[in-house]
């Protein structure tokens, strides 16, 4: 691992984010841009690239988002 992707990995890993939709979540690994692993705080655990995390874009799997009726589930 470079210097740099290593300096990356260490300042946004165990830091709390929150989406747009107010949920929060932890990134609890992060291996480079492309590869990024979070937790919500309901338990729900999700892939997502580095750029939505200031974003708040990533998808949390159990949040009703189908018509207000239906999720995705993992």
């Amino acid at each position: 691992m470079t210097p740099k992707r290593l300096r990356k990995r260490l300042s946004v890993l165990g830091e709390r984010f929150v989406t747009k939709h107010g949920e929060s979540y932890t990134v609890i690994d992060y291996n480079h841009a492309t590869d990024v692993t979070i937790q919500y705080d309901d338990g729900a655990i999700a892939k997502t690239y580095a750029s939505n995390l200031r974003k708040g874009n990533p998808a949390n799997p159990n949040r009703i988002n189908t018509c207000g009726v239906g999720y995705t589930g993992q």
